[in-house]
């Protein structure tokens, strides 16, 4: 019942069971009310298993179709290296089968700062440390107090003025007491300084144990920029004489500027000597230092005053506190061909290559096709396909129980906990029995997978590889014939991968300009379109999980729809409810005040008798 505001009198005169007579008389008003509630009921069953398709259709087609789409499905190899701990190497599907020669002259490695900590305090002061990584500069505060741990908790999280790592790192072993700092990447570019605030002898990078041979040897005070010509044009070529100081003996080198170079010249010519050099025109610093721990000192020489004076060379070396250090590049010999890299990684042909040590005997990788890890792509790829595929004719040809509808809230609380859930399972069958979306994907997968692509070869269908549906009941499932794929990517790799994956820039516009275009586009493209219409018309019908079920597809309109029609009719049935409880009540009235006057008129012919 529905519930009334009325004050009823039931059976008071009349000793009638009202209650008992509006429930049987609201049951037969109430028929089309449960129907239509039923029909809600299905209704939203069906936008269900709508919304579980969609997902099902996004998942394949975003997953194992978009898998499919790469080459490296098709295009694989194996490696092998004769020397995995110096040389280990990946192909790609761009890889070129054959045997290649590496030798290892140089890894990469960051620039790098280290030292022997000497005992004792670390610091008498607070001291703060400046880190310059290729211009980035941070700053990192020092306390009196601050053990070894943290000074390298300190370094690795050094950040630049902008709030950005420094991108280095910082080791401290105990067993050897050595401190390493050092950038995280590598190469000869990587430039790596550290200067302290505290310029006595037992500043922090001291006590750390930086060596003298780190320090750098000459910094000059410069006025010019980095563009400015020290030579001008049409002037005379210019000698600059470098001189290299190892211990007692020492090396001088020669250097020469041509008309119109410029101090960024010169930094890259002494950088092929082997010096670093770098000017920072804020500060107006030239600066060099050798990266050869040998080398205690460095000089630079012109033989034109003008050029002295501009970076500042004709001064004496200012006194620094400042330890610098350079990345190095990795040297590799490919195939007789020197290579520099600024990385321990390298992709020659199509091979990833991952240098782990110096090797100058050399490593022979071999590349060849990898058949059986192809093939197995391809029949995972079919398994998956035959499974989705399999689901949709089941859902399109589920049987439907007529005589099974949604169970009313009186009907359910009738049955037992399992009864229901096995009328519910006959109710739900056949929601989407030939449902013109579904119905319309599976014809389109089946037409997809049995026709050809004009990709130039014989092998231009899947029964032309060994794939295809063995019989009419199979509903579109597919089988391999293994042998018969082996062989025609023995024969024609190409022409399999063209097969699934040819045409990628081909799209639904250039097909509907040009409907010949549909041929030179390969089977996953096809199948991809197909999903993704089958995937906007389900959305269109019934929206997407997570969404509201009555949102503003159609399914979702409908199913607002009904709920409003059922609230009005849910509204008239109480109505008709109080309705038959005020006839109810106006005869239980009418029937005692009956009774009264009877009583009354029994009375008065007993008293008259009398």
């Amino acid at each position: 019942m529905y519930g009334s505001n009325l004050t009823r009198l039931s059976g008071i005169a009349s000793g009638m069971d009202t209650d008992s007579l509006v429930k049987k008389l609201m049951d037969a008003e109430r028929i089309p009310f449960n129907k239509m509630k039923q029909n809600r009921e299905k209704l939203a069953w069906q936008s269900d298993a709508y919304r579980k398709w969609n997902s099902e259709i996004f998942s394949f087609r975003s997953k194992t179709l978009l898998d499919m789409k790469m080459s490296s499905k098709y295009g694989t190899f194996s490696t092998t290296s004769s020397k995995t701990d110096i040389i280990s190497a990946s192909a790609t599907a761009d890889a070129i089968p054959g045997t290649y020669k590496l030798k290892v002259n140089q890894l990469a490695e960051g620039a790098s700062l280290s030292g022997k900590v000497k005992s004792g305090e670390l610091v008498n002061e607070d001291q703060t440390i400046t880190v310059n990584v290729n211009g980035k500069i941070g700053t990192i505060d020092i306390k009196k107090t601050d053990t070894m741990q943290d000074i390298v908790a300190k370094f690795n999280k050094a950040q630049d003025s902008e709030g950005k790592s420094l991108g280095i790192q910082a080791m401290y072993d105990s067993t050897l007491n050595q401190f390493v700092v050092r950038t995280r990447n590598t190469g000869s570019s990587q430039e790596l300084s550290i200067s302290s605030s505290d310029n006595s002898s037992s500043n922090l990078l001291t006590q750390l144990g930086f060596s003298t041979s780190q320090v750098s040897t000459y910094t000059g005070d410069a006025n010019t920029k980095l563009n400015t010509k020290l030579v001008a044009d049409g002037g005379t070529p210019v000698t600059l004489s470098l001189k290299l100081e190892k211990g007692a003996t020492s090396e001088t080198k020669t250097v020469t500027l041509n008309p119109g170079e410029t101090v960024s010249d010169l930094i890259s010519k002494l950088k092929t000597e082997g010096i670093n050099a770098s000017y920072d025109e804020k500060t107006q610093k030239f600066t060099l230092f050798s990266s050869d721990s040998d080398v205690t000192a460095v000089s630079l020489k012109a033989d034109d005053t003008g050029i002295d004076t501009a970076l500042g060379l004709d001064q004496p070396p200012a006194v620094s506190s400042e330890y610098k250090a350079v990345g190095k590049d990795a040297k590799v010999n490919f195939n007789g061909q020197d290579v520099v890299l600024g990385t321990n990684t390298a992709k020659f042909f199509g091979v990833n290559y991952t240098l782990k040590a110096v090797d100058t005997e050399g490593v022979t990788v071999t590349v060849s096709r990898d058949l059986d890890a192809e093939i197995k792509n391809i029949k995972e790829f079919v398994d998956k396909y035959n499974e989705i595929l399999d689901k949709l004719n089941k859902a399109i040809n589920e049987p439907v129980y007529k005589k099974f509808q949604p169970l009313t809230d009186e009907e359910r609380k009738a049955l037992t906990e399992k009864q229901a859930e096995q009328w519910d399972e006959k109710a739900k069958s056949g929601l989407l029995r030939r449902d013109n979306i579904l119905s319309s994907l599976v014809n389109n997968m089946r037409l997809s997978m049995t026709s050809t692509v004009n990709n130039g070869s014989e092998y231009n269908s899947l029964a032309a590889i060994g794939i295809k549906s063995e019989n009419y009941k199979d509903k579109g499932k597919l089988t391999i014939d293994e042998t018969k794929l082996r062989k025609a990517l023995e024969e024609d790799p190409e022409a399999v991968q063209n097969l699934f994956i040819q045409g990628s820039d081909i799209t639904e516009e250039d097909i509907k300009k040009d409907p010949k275009k549909r041929n030179q586009q390969g089977l996953i493209h096809r199948l991809s379109g197909s999903f993704g219409d089958a995937f906007a018309e389900l959305t269109k019908k019934a929206g997407v999980t997570g969404n509201a079920q009555d949102d503003q597809s159609i399914v979702g309109k409908l199913l607002q729809s009904m709920d409003k029609r059922i609230s009005s009719m849910e509204a008239r049935l109480i109505d008709r409810e109080n309705r038959y409880y005020r006839q109810f009540t106006a005869m239980e009235k009418a029937m005692s005040k009956y009774n009264s006057q009877s009583s009354w008129l029994m009375q008065q012919f007993g008293g008259g008798a009398s």
